[in-house]
């Protein structure tokens, strides 16, 4: 009798059958097959027959839990029904009972594998007790944990024949191997396993690699949830989805981000991402790499259609060799088997070199690919008919079809800006209609199609890529970035879409909509990519001098530099008495401290020009005496609103994403506030502030970074200008180098300090066009003057930027001097270093002789000038290279005393090893 199998119920049944027996299945194996168990917990295998002196070694397991079996001596393995069927047939009663007292006696054909769909189900389906080729004893499912994992890691890397298949024929690195803490089970015929990690990084299931074998892949929990792997690397801004855990890791293995979804047929997103999908592939780079056959072609066009709800652009990569792509995998290369020797990714990266020659050609080959774009979904209707002879041009207008009503059902007006002669894009054009597109999807590709919708777009002047993303400028000039959700409604004001179908009368309109969702995504990724659009390298809402020194005060596109300015508009003025009153409410130490905080803030309008590679270092002798307000207001006139000011945090990791959050939100100013240094002087040395990360965001010309939690990345023209603010500032020497110091100082109560204005913030704001037309009149009334000026020796920045120069020169024109004047002081009442430095030499018993590193580290020690990095290094050792280190870093500094200037010297000692150290007398210049 041939029974065609109920999926549904046969899934219900089994299901009803596995949770009956869970944890009784050693119980009905001894009694019902009499197996008798050795020492070791395993049963005697029922067939000694197939062993060459018997099953001495007791070699078969049974999981208690799913009820399956493995014999480790012959290979034999198979669930209850097919030992059943081998040792007494399919007459035996208890077992047929057992069938009928579930309800399901049809079902016995399926259960006993007595008929051939049943005998094909038996082998595919793996809910019938587990898969039939499962292994996993209870035992080895007790052990399936982190420390059973790393032992069974540790036994592959001390194991050099099993290491090796992996290292030479599968082209994995050691590294990846350790990483991945991929191991061996016990055993000559048990193969490799792989630990697969859940969102939550912990241990979710192991897959098991067994080469050669009819069952090459399995699970060892096969009733566990199934995750992409690996799930860290989903925190990667672009995945290649390769198709399987071989090529995963081989593409991991040479650093490129890999992921898999377990093979050509596991393609459901929502399935495999257990509704994480969004979280981890809302607007991701998706390059898919599958195996060059039909099942991994046709897997891969799944996996794009899955991918599209979530993905911001996918590609489907092609490895076969073409005249295009040479050293691509050549279909024709088979083995004496006819077996193909050149499908997947491992067999890719082989044959083009590995590392990083591998790379090189998987990225061209990526560059080259076009991206994915679904077919479009058309409606059916019964009158359609494509006729090949009937050629419909899209580029033209269909006459008699739309209809004047039709047309004026979605005719909104819109006001898109216009290029005036002197290359600015402004607003107050005239009103115009929509343009509508026509678009027949049977005939029109959707690239040609989206190539119409673009050229829209760039006659509107309203749309740019900017920080390679593209944006929208509204009337009120403010900047909207564009995503797959909002472009739709956004575009529909200057391009509607009119749905065309073809009938046996021809073309006729179906509908008016916006762009579908895969539409959109596909416009974004094309323009963004190829750059159809002009390209905005500065938004500001403060107006700014180009790289000619050209004044640009007046709102619009600037093409000249890629700039544009959404301020209002400026008339520059020579005066400065707003600005003078704005700095009346800050108690600065010094003049010169006053005329850095006055240039860090007028060199925000020339930061195009001459990039500005220093952050303002505001210190205070006592808080509340308004370090914070000063950068705000300053913030209120660059951009219209105040900074977000941030905490500073010695984790660089978490320091960077909260600098890149600020970034991402457009902040020219970026506030680090009240910066902690360590407890008070006298109990626990001042820890100096240091960060490699703040030292690249201040020093780069182009600021990237990625926020953690949403894996985006962030890449913008570096116009910030970084504030810190602390109490009795402690700066580490490389971030002191970048520093322009700001020093405040109030004796007395400072809850008694009051401000004049009340309302300073208030009036700041109220006064922000004034203040931007004094500061842009500073600079255009030194432009005037400059070459007649002979300003002798300006302002040199530690690093001799020529801003810093340029500074000065402004401020000298418009009668302010002082600018940087107070660094040297600065610096050493920032530094303990320095102040470690200067004290040395300020001691005439040290000067002139040389000495080591380590004799210098005695006399720091007897002199009580330990800075606090000294203290915290335990050996003698560490003290001696911190001492060498800071000695060098003091070499040619000046330090100037009533006797006159010393500075530190090194020479190399006579021996030839090491290097010496020395304080010396200098002439300076008068």
């Amino acid at each position: 009798m041939q029974y065609i199998l109920d999926k549904s119920k046969m899934i219900e049944i089994c299901e009803i059958i596995t949770a009956r027996m869970k944890g009784k299945w050693h119980e009905y194996y001894e009694s019902r097959y009499k197996l008798q168990r050795g020492k070791n917990g395993n049963y005697q295998c029922p067939w000694p027959n197939n062993h060459n002196k018997g099953d001495k070694n007791a070699s078969l397991s049974v999981d208690n839990m799913d009820g399956v079996w493995f014999c480790h001596g012959c290979g034999e393995k198979g669930n209850a029904a097919t030992m059943y069927k081998e040792l007494f047939g399919n007459t035996d009663t208890y077992y047929q009972e057992m069938i009928q007292s579930i309800g399901s006696s049809q079902f016995e054909e399926f259960l006993l594998g007595t008929s051939d769909s049943a005998e094909q189900a038996l082998k595919e389906n793996s809910l019938v007790f587990g898969k039939p080729n499962h292994s996993l004893t209870r035992s080895n499912k007790v052990m399936l944990n982190n420390a059973w994992v790393v032992e069974r890691n540790t036994a592959l890397l001390n194991n050099p024949d099993k290491l090796d298949f992996l290292l030479k024929l599968r082209g994995w690195y050691l590294s990846t191997i350790k990483k991945l803490r991929i191991g061996i089970l016990e055993g000559k015929k048990h193969g490799y396993i792989i630990p697969v990690d859940d969102f939550d990084g912990k241990l979710a299931n192991c897959a098991k690699y067994a080469p050669g074998s009819e069952y090459k892949w399995t699970w060892m929990d096969p009733g566990a949830p199934i995750y992409p792997y690996p799930t860290w690397i989903l925190l990667s801004p672009r995945l290649i989805f390769a198709e399987g855990l071989t090529d995963t890791i081989a593409a991991l293995s040479i650093g490129l981000p890999a992921v898999t979804l377990g093979g050509a047929s596991n393609t459901n997103v929502e399935e495999k991402f257990h509704g994480q999908a969004t979280k981890y592939l809302t607007q991701k780079e998706c390059v898919i790499i599958f195996d060059d056959d039909d099942a991994g072609i046709k897997g891969a066009h799944k996996l794009a259609s899955s991918l599209n709800k979530y993905a911001g652009t996918i590609k489907i990569v092609s490895l076969r060799k073409s005249d295009k792509h040479p050293n691509g995998l050549d279909e024709k290369s088979v083995d004496s088997n006819g077996k193909r020797t050149e499908k997947d990714l491992t067999d890719y990266i082989r044959i083009n070199g590995g590392g990083q020659k591998a790379i090189d050609a998987i990225e061209k080959l990526i560059a080259q690919t076009e991206f994915y774009v679904p077919k479009q979904e058309v409606e059916s209707e019964s009158s359609d008919s494509v006729n090949a002879s009937n050629q419909y041009e899209p580029e033209n207008q269909v006459a008699g079809i739309l209809t004047e009503q039709k047309i004026q059902h979605n005719q909104t007006q819109s006001t898109p800006f216009t290029s005036n002669p002197n290359g600015v894009t402004n607003s107050g054009a005239p009103s115009v209609k929509p343009v509508i597109i026509e678009y027949l999807p049977q005939l029109e590709p959707m690239n040609k199609f989206l190539e119409r919708v673009t050229k829209r777009l760039e006659a509107t002047q309203r749309f740019y890529v900017f920080e390679e993303r593209l944006a929208f400028i509204n009337d009120s000039h403010e900047l909207i970035n564009l995503d797959c959700n909002n472009l739709p409604g956004i575009i529909n004001q200057f391009v509607e879409i009119a749905y065309m179908g073809v009938g046996d009368k021809g073309p006729y309109l179906k509908k008016y909509a916006l762009l579908t969702l895969e539409q959109a995504k596909a416009l974004i990724a094309t323009i963004t990519s190829k750059s159809h659009l002009p390209i905005i390298k500065i938004y500001t809402k403060a107006p700014v001098f180009d790289t000619s020194w050209q004044f640009i005060g007046t709102p619009g596109y600037h093409a000249h530099d890629e700039i544009y300015y959404a301020g209002p508009t400026i008339t520059p003025v020579e005066t400065l008495d707003t600005v003078f009153k704005m700095y009346e409410e800050f108690c600065f130490t010094s003049p010169a401290d006053k005329a850095n905080s006055l240039g860090m803030f007028v060199s925000n309008l020339y930061r195009l020009k001459q990039p500005v590679q220093a952050f303002e270092a505001i210190s205070g002798n006592k808080p509340r005496i308004g370090k914070t307000t000063s950068p705000m207001a300053k913030a209120i006139v660059i951009t219209g609103y105040e900074a977000k000011a941030i905490t500073y945090k010695t984790d660089d990791e978490k320091f960077e994403n909260d600098i890149a959050t600020r970034v991402r939100a457009g902040d020219k100013i970026i506030l680090i506030d009240n910066v902690k240094t360590g407890k008070r002087p006298g109990q626990v040395p001042l820890r100096e502030i240091d960060s490699s990360v703040l030292e690249r965001s201040i020093t780069s010309p182009n600021l990237n970074f990625r926020l953690l939690a949403t894996n985006t990345s962030i890449s913008r023209f570096n116009d910030v200008q970084f504030v810190i603010t602390m109490n009795n500032a402690r700066l580490g020497h490389d971030l002191m180098q970048r520093g322009v110091p700001v020093n405040m100082r109030f004796d007395g109560n400072p809850r008694q300090r009051k401000f004049k204005n009340k309302e300073y913030l208030k009036w700041v704001r109220e006064n922000r066009n004034q203040i931007l037309a004094e500061l842009a009149g500073m600079v255009l009334k030194w432009r005037k003057i400059a070459d007649t000026i002979d300003y002798g020796k300006l302002a040199e920045h530690s690093v001799n930027q020529e801003w810093a120069a340029t500074t000065d020169a402004i401020l000298r024109t418009s009668g302010i001097e002082g600018f940087l004047m107070n660094f040297d002081q600065s610096e050493e009442e920032y530094s303990e270093e320095t102040q470690c430095l200067r004290g040395l030499c300020e001691n005439s018993e040290n000067r002139n002789s040389f000495k080591r590193a380590a004799e210098w580290l005695e006399i720091i020690k007897t002199s009580g000038l330990q800075p606090g990095l000294l203290k915290q290094r335990e050996s003698e050792r560490a003290q001696v290279t911190v001492t060498g280190q800071m000695l060098t870093r003091g070499l040619e500094r000046i330090f100037r005393f009533p006797d006159g200037a010393f500075s530190w010297r090194s020479r190399p000692c006579s021996s030839g090893s090491g290097t010496l150290y020395g304080i010396q007398p200098i002439e300076e210049e008068k």
